[in-house]
């Protein structure tokens, strides 16, 4: 099942030499070759109403909140990447048929938003946990993505599939993320929820500027939960043991006491509470509560 997400301009000409070293410029100018006529981009004028994923600072909730700002941009109509599970549009920010309802697709693309938001949430708690404990043998510029929903409103683009947009009829809902530098670093089982139910995995980001100085943005987290509906690529508890099984504490995780304050055995008598928590397309659901680890 492919769901859609859609990256603005914002052109990052940065490169990691590794990831807790400096970063130098490169261009990501490519030269091409001309063997034929060049490819004719499709782009539809569209409207969209903003719709942000808040957090709680203190607890972690999230809740969805409407903006009474319209945005107004092009959509390509075609992809300009795809994976298993997502398609990516360019919007300068697209299927012509869907294979899932509108409402299936939003339940999903509000929990991609969500992984996003939480993600830096437990990133900044983990932050304050190092500093706390006066370790500074870690990289801090690192965030994740600044991303929000956005929905098609008055005509439907071509690149939703949908014929018309009505009061019982919804326009599709897009993830708006930065568009990001080709260079990627991948990253696997990162960020530990400390209350045991919950794991961040298959991390990748690109190089990027973080508060004003080269770090890492992440972007596309996947997660896994005791519950295993935490939004697609949750895996539940095959996913959390795979993780279980490889990690290895090393410095870092001792000294930030992590296997003390976060201790890496989870339980899974919390399967049936995690059943009845709010599902991803909730817009109040809670998750849980305190700092999360990073390895």
């Amino acid at each position: 099942m492919s769901y859609m997400y859609v990256r603005e301009f914002w052109d990052v000409l940065l490169e990691a030499t590794s990831h807790f070293g400096t970063m130098r410029l490169r261009s990501e100018f490519r030269p091409s070759a001309l063997s034929g006529p060049a490819a004719v981009v499709n782009r539809t004028w569209i409207i969209l109403k903003r719709l942000d994923c808040i957090v709680d600072p203190r607890t972690g909730d999230m809740q969805f909140e409407s903006s009474e700002i319209s945005l107004r941009g092009r959509l390509r109509n075609d992809p300009l990447s795809s994976g298993a599970m997502k398609n990516v549009y360019d919007e300068n920010t697209a299927p012509n048929t869907l294979p899932f309802t509108v409402d299936e697709h939003l339940v999903q693309i509000q929990a991609e938003a969500m992984r996003i938001g939480l993600g830096q949430w437990f990133m900044n708690a983990f932050f304050q946990h190092a500093r706390d404990r006066n370790v500074t043998a870690i990289d801090f510029n690192i965030a994740f993505n600044d991303a929000f929903l956005a929905e098609e409103i008055e005509s439907p683009s071509p690149a939703s599939g949908i014929p018309q947009i009505t009061a019982e009829s919804l326009g599709i809902t897009w993830l708006v993320e930065p568009k990001r530098s080709t260079s990627v670093e991948h990253f696997s089982y990162t960020l530990v929820h400390n209350n045991q139910t919950m794991i961040f995995a298959d991390l990748q980001g690109t190089p990027a500027l973080v508060g004003r100085k080269d770090g890492l943005v992440l972007f596309d987290p996947m997660t896994h939960t005791v519950g295993g509906n935490s939004g697609i690529g949750d895996f539940g508890l095959e996913g959390i043991n795979s993780f279980l099984r490889d990690h290895t504490c090393g410095d870092v995780c001792n000294r930030l006491a992590l296997d003390e304050v976060a201790p890496l055995i989870f339980d899974t008598s919390r399967n049936e509470e995690q059943d009845n928590s709010p599902s991803p397309g909730d817009a109040d659901s809670a998750n849980g509560e305190g700092g999360d680890n990073v390895d």
